[in-house]
């Protein structure tokens, strides 16, 4: 990765690592629309990497992104069911 690319990945990163601190930093809004907002603007990260890296480098990028940006887990209805036999 060349040092322009490489600029421009930090700087998109770091984009969204603002808004997504921002959404998570709302007082105002629920848990559910925090979670919503946080899965879109992921999408969006994404989706401008591509013209930020070659298709190798972005396939690559989307593969590691959950582990190096995970979504915060949010508790389901599920999570306290139990399962009967």
């Amino acid at each position: 990765m060349g040092t322009d690319q490489a600029l421009e990945f930090q700087n998109t990163v770091a984009k969204y690592l603002v808004k997504k601190k921002s959404i998570l930093d709302n007082p105002y809004t629920t848990d559910n629309q925090k979670n919503y907002r946080l899965k879109e603007i992921s999408s969006h990260e994404s989706s401008e990497m591509v013209d930020v890296l070659y298709s190798y480098q972005w396939q690559e990028y989307l593969r590691i992104k959950p582990e190096i940006q995970p979504l915060p887990y949010q508790k389901s209805y599920f999570d306290d069911a139990v399962a009967g036999n």
